[in-house]
Parts: structure tokens; sequence; C-alpha cells
């Protein structure tokens, strides 16, 4: 709304749900230990998938341990709003 100028208040409920859906894509605890057990493995066999998301894991690894002091709702305004608001900006140009 400020970045947009947007005065509807509708847009609150829509920024609502940006940061809600942001937050809620927060990979899980398991899927974050099955790709930390299995993507070293085939990194070796030289998979290009494997090796991209090795600097990734361990990333959200270490912001899992954040949800103690709410990342992933960094995660999901990032995602959910200044990632849209990016992209508008983007395509306005």
């Amino acid at each position: 709304m400020w970045e947009l100028k947007i005065a509807d208040p509708l847009a609150y409920f829509f920024y609502w749900l940006g940061i809600s859906i942001g937050m809620h894509a927060f990979p899980s605890t398991t899927d974050l230990k099955h790709l930390w057990e299995r993507a070293p493995a085939l990194a070796k066999k030289g998979n290009l998938l494997a090796i991209l998301s090795l600097p990734l894991a361990g990333i959200l690894v270490v912001l899992n341990y954040g949800r103690i002091v709410w990342a992933d709702l960094g995660y999901g305004i990032l995602v959910g709003v200044l990632g849209p608001i990016a992209i508008f900006k983007a395509l306005v140009r």
C-alpha cells in the first residue's frame, strides 16, 4: 500500500494472505533433513541440482532454527510482499 500507493482496504487482506502463504511455504524440518541427507551423495555424482541446492539447504537449515524468533515471518514478508512488489515494479518500467 505504501509502495504501490493503493488506498483500498482490501489490500491489507492481500498483504496478510501473501505473508501467510510465504510463512507456510517455509520448508519443514523433515524436508530439509531429507535434502541435507541426499544432496551430498548426489552432488558427488555430478548432479547439478544437488550441487546448487547444497548452499541453499545449509542456509535453510540454519534459518529453520530461527523459527523460534519468527524467521519464517521474515521469509513470508520476503516471498509474499517484497518479491511481488519487485516483480510489479520491474514489469511497470
